[in-house]
């Protein structure tokens, strides 16, 4: 596409946004013209808006900046990663200098925010690395004292160490939760092998585990994900639904729905109707998938979706995803009570595991 074809594109704000996100699959030059544009707009805001609401957040109204961030599940404190994994699983663009959400932007959400984040463990991250993070001289370091004082524990921090920031992690190390050391190189390795969980295996092992798993990766037909939640995202810009759909194709990279939310709408859900339909309109509700295990296998998945009147559990299809279809199967009305039951029990795992696994009912 050449680039007035381009410009016309991205004159909507949700072509814009979905692209923002895939930057990383588009021509350098595609990606070029989005983080210009983004960026400009970016730091135009917050010249004026230092003390107060995110960037990501300023366009909607209050009742959606409040379902947004009722069902967060991943705050993306900045934007960009100076790891350079190109097997990422969040298409994280390279860059040595994120730009970040102002500090005292973020303090503002986390306080004001803190019951939500705190009911939904929400990770500090997503397609960059928490520790990348620098905002006029605030660190992650800051923000791990804000989080403490307004939610009385530690968020969930994964990082993939490197000699940028191995300084802050060594400050830090009893926070982090997670260390992706497999592509860190030996020095870095041997000072932290004895503090992360598994060390029994030798640096030239992992360096082979490594090797044979990207292997392994490049030869899969479509994009593999690690996604274990369905919720919402923040980035520095946009607001976005997320779903993890296992078992996918190309039109869905990375085995997961991702997509910008616009204006929430209360028109009631209808079955046999497309799901994406709805992911620019509904908020996601946060679900922790991952406990309903093997859900690869299943031809269908259960999604939450809330609008400003209702919660719904959708039965989905994934039998016309070639199609760019995931058809809605059944619609079931539920309670706040029934999905806190739903989300965070195990009894009521196993009963959507039951749901996934044999074909709804559709009378």
């Amino acid at each position: 596409m050449d680039e007035n074809k381009f410009l016309k594109l991205i004159e909507i704000d949700y072509n814009f946004a979905f692209l923002t996100y895939y930057c990383k699959r588009l021509s350098v030059q595609h990606q070029k013209t989005i983080i210009n544009i983004v960026t400009h707009n970016f730091e135009k805001y917050n010249k004026n808006h230092w003390y107060w609401i995110p960037f990501s957040l300023f366009a909607y109204s209050k009742e959606t900046q409040n379902l947004i961030m009722n069902n967060i599940g991943f705050l993306q404190t900045n934007f960009w990663c100076s790891k350079w994994c190109y097997f990422c699983g969040c298409d994280a663009i390279f860059s040595e200098n994120p730009l970040c959400i102002p500090f005292n932007q973020l303090k503002y959400l986390i306080k004001k925010y803190s019951k939500d984040l705190n009911k939904n463990y929400t990770y500090l991250y997503w397609a960059s690395d928490p520790l990348d993070y620098d905002s006029h001289g605030k660190t992650y370091k800051n923000i791990l004292k804000v989080y403490q004082r307004y939610i009385k524990k530690d968020p969930y921090t994964s990082s993939a160490i490197n000699k940028g920031n191995f300084s802050l992690y060594k400050k830090i190390s009893n926070k982090v939760t997670r260390v992706s050391y497999l592509w860190s190189d030996k020095q870095i390795y041997d000072e932290i092998k004895d503090n992360i969980n598994d060390n029994s295996y030798e640096w030239y092992s992992l360096k082979k585990i490594w090797f044979n798993w990207l292997r392994w990766y490049k030869n899969q037909k479509y994009d593999n994900w690690i996604w274990c939640l369905n919720g919402t995202l923040l980035t520095p810009f946009f607001a976005y639904n997320l779903i993890s759909i296992w078992k996918c194709n190309n039109f869905f990279p990375q085995w997961l729905l991702c997509y910008p939310i616009e204006k929430i709408i209360n028109e009631p859900i209808k079955v046999w109707n497309n799901l994406i339909d709805y992911l620019t309109n509904k908020i996601v509700m946060y679900d922790y998938v991952d406990l309903r295990i093997q859900r690869w296998k299943f031809e269908h998945f259960v999604v939450f979706l809330k609008d400003k009147k209702r919660i719904s559990l959708l039965v989905c299809s994934k039998k016309e995803m070639d199609k760019w279809i995931i058809r809605i199967d059944q619609v079931v009305p539920i309670s706040f009570d029934e999905y806190y039951k739903f989300c965070f029990s195990k009894e009521w795992q196993k009963i959507l595991l039951k749901i996934e696994t044999h074909e709804p009912n559709n009378s």
